[in-house]
């Protein structure tokens, strides 16, 4: 039997192995998480300072969204301002948007950034975020304007699932799953049933397909036994000149700012918008002369005269709202259309005018909207809608 090795050749690497553990410590903090996430944080406060038009919980209004740098399909490209798929993905809506988009990145991040490294971390961001941006731009309405970094989330959601499937993460494998799993889940499965709300599904879904596909090229180039993935440091330099790109693209945001601020269509701010029912009849009268070609003070208007039952009064202005929708349609969200065809078909069904009511109410008979239920049955039982 060998004897042990002296005092003095064990002494070196028992000098050594105090010093690994902080180490270790050091390269499990998810530094490109926290420093995204500053960014991201800084990109909101400068969104607040320049906002036209805040609301509750700093939610800023359409126009608002538009003027820093929001996509959509429109603008990107009947406008050719292209530089909005790299800046939309760095602003947020409101101070709960970026909150919740926060949390669930510091999450994500402390599982799987220390597992494929900082620089594939930074590369499924990015080109998350850019196929969520492309998404909306794609399939969303033409005038419906994002903002977000839900399509980078749920590309590392998606790269985490796939990703614990390798030797390397066994250790964490599960807990990999029920995290990404429990998160992605309500996040994508709203898509498949309705697409109401404020929530850009689409870009979940670019963003969660583009996830995946990084996952399976992670699992290419992650050769078993190796702790991280392969080229990490290349696609490093690449996500970070992108990142570094995309904040620089605020400066075409600068540019063109007060181009935008100038069109002012006049719709109501976010901030004086009744919050009620009782509060949009209350304030109708005093909304639809402040802000006559807001078709939204119309419709509230309309449903002040619905409530003392002056039938034509309640047309004409649904009527005028109608009109005021095609100028000013690229400001409101899309489905405030279906809501002003449907109450007005109704009333031409009331009033027993059945063919107008069916030109009135076009293609929203199909309304995907829950508070429409009970006038849309009226107009099928009424033989307006099929």
């Amino acid at each position: 039997m060998a004897a042990p090795a002296p005092a003095f050749a064990r002494a070196p690497q028992a000098a050594i192995a105090p010093n690994t553990a902080p180490a270790s410590r050091l390269a499990r903090i998810p530094f490109v998480s926290l420093a995204i996430l500053a960014l991201l944080s800084a990109v909101f406060a400068g969104e607040v300072h320049f906002a036209l038009g805040i609301g509750p919980g700093m939610a800023l209004d359409h126009r608002s969204l538009v003027t820093v740098g929001g996509v959509d399909r429109d603008l990107v490209l009947g406008a050719g301002e292209w530089w909005r798929l790299f800046t939309a993905p760095l602003l947020h809506g409101s101070l709960t948007h970026i909150i919740g988009n926060g949390v669930v990145f510091l999450l994500v991040g402390w599982l799987l950034e220390p597992l494929i490294g900082r620089g594939w971390y930074a590369a499924t961001f990015v080109f998350g975020a850019l196929g969520g941006a492309l998404a909306s731009m794609l399939l969303n309405p033409a005038n419906l304007v994002s903002v977000g970094a839900s399509g980078g989330l749920m590309a590392l959601l998606s790269a985490t699932f796939v990703c614990s499937f390798h030797d390397a993460a066994a250790a964490i494998s599960k807990r990999l799953r029920i995290v990404s799993l429990r998160l992605l889940i309500p996040s994508l499965l709203p898509a498949l049933i309705s697409t109401g709300g404020n929530v850009d599904y689409n870009a979940h879904i670019g963003g969660a397909l583009t996830g995946v596909a990084i996952g399976f090229i992670l699992m290419i180039v992650w050769e078993e036994g190796d702790e991280r993935p392969a080229f990490g440091g290349v696609v490093g330099v690449i996500a970070g000149a992108m990142l570094a790109a995309s904040t620089a693209m605020f400066l075409l945001v600068a540019q063109n700012f007060g181009a935008h601020a100038a069109n002012d269509p006049g719709l109501i701010p976010d901030s004086a918008l009744p919050q009620t029912v009782d509060q949009a009849i209350a304030q109708s009268a005093d909304l639809a002369a402040r802000y006559p070609n807001d078709p939204r003070a119309r419709f509230f208007r309309a449903m002040h005269f619905l409530d003392v039952h002056d039938i034509p009064d309640v047309q004409a202005q649904l009527q005028v709202a109608l009109a005021r929708m095609k100028a000013t349609q690229s400001e409101l969200p899309p489905q405030f259309e279906p809501d002003i065809r449907v109450m007005l078909a109704v009333t031409l069904a009331a009033q027993r005018r059945p063919t107008e009511a069916k030109a009135a109410v076009a293609g929203a008979c199909n309304a995907d909207d829950p508070s429409l239920a009970k006038p849309l049955a009226y107009l099928k039982n009424a033989g307006v809608c099929p």
